[in-house]
């Protein structure tokens, strides 16, 4: 998205899905100026939200967010080996 040259609003996308349930989100990667992107994942809704800026920027900004539904590798190898420890 290139953002015009007097500085960019504020906005907040949520998004609504039961899929989302029990879901972690983090990160990659984000070059948006003023702090970046915020994000919250709760239950069913993600919401992202941008501060904007108030200055002359002329950029394409972008992010990457990677939502995951199972849990990692090494959290589903230390349940496996407290089962077969346990």
């Amino acid at each position: 998205m290139v953002q015009p040259l007097a500085g960019a609003l504020n906005w907040e996308m949520v998004f609504t899905d039961s899929a989302f349930a029990g879901a972690s989100i983090s990160n990659v990667s984000d070059t948006f100026v003023n702090g970046g992107l915020s994000f919250s994942l709760v239950g069913g809704v993600l919401n992202v939200t941008w501060a904007g800026d108030d200055f002359a920027s002329d950029s394409d900004f972008s992010a990457t967010l990677i939502l995951k539904r199972f849990p990692s590798l090494p959290a589903l190898l230390c349940w496996v080996l407290a089962y077969w420890v346990f």
